[in-house]
């Protein structure tokens, strides 16, 4: 399981990020990135936005119309956390959601940056790979594994 949390760059900020709502800060326009809904933390970003805006991390209607608002203020929709590291080093980004597991290579930036666990709660995504039972291409499925 990975913890889902927010990355900000500590210098760029009037005061300390506490919440997913911290996107939606002036001080952050053009600088925020979030995960391509493709990706493993874009479904993530959206349950994280429901427990921040809605009723909880299934009130999908209420997050996607709070992304909405904030959708010219998102300089990239990132698809690797490498990506987003260098959009960070670039001085691009300054604040985006992400799995815990970059955060190692985040640090090693040696970039002024803080971890954030939101306030109103996060969510735990994981990635998993399952074969169906009887498929006719179980030798490419192992390859692949």
């Amino acid at each position: 399981m990975y913890n889902n949390g927010l990355v900000y760059r500590t210098h760029k900020v009037s005061e300390p990020v506490r919440s997913c709502k911290d996107l939606w800060r002036d001080e952050f326009k053009d600088f925020v990135s979030l995960p391509d809904i493709s990706t493993t933390q874009g479904p993530a970003t959206v349950m994280m936005t429901g427990l921040a805006w809605g009723s909880g991390a299934k009130d999908a209607d209420m997050a996607f119309a709070k992304l909405a608002e904030i959708k010219d203020n998102i300089i990239k929709f990132y698809n690797r956390s490498s990506e987003l590291i260098s959009l960070i080093q670039q001085e691009e980004v300054w604040i985006a959601p992400v799995q815990r597991f970059a955060w190692g290579n985040l640090v090693k930036t040696g970039l002024p940056l803080a971890w954030v666990n939101p306030s109103e709660g996060t969510v735990g995504t994981q990635n998993l790979i399952c074969l169906v039972k009887g498929t006719s291409k179980a030798d490419l499925a192992y390859k692949y594994i």
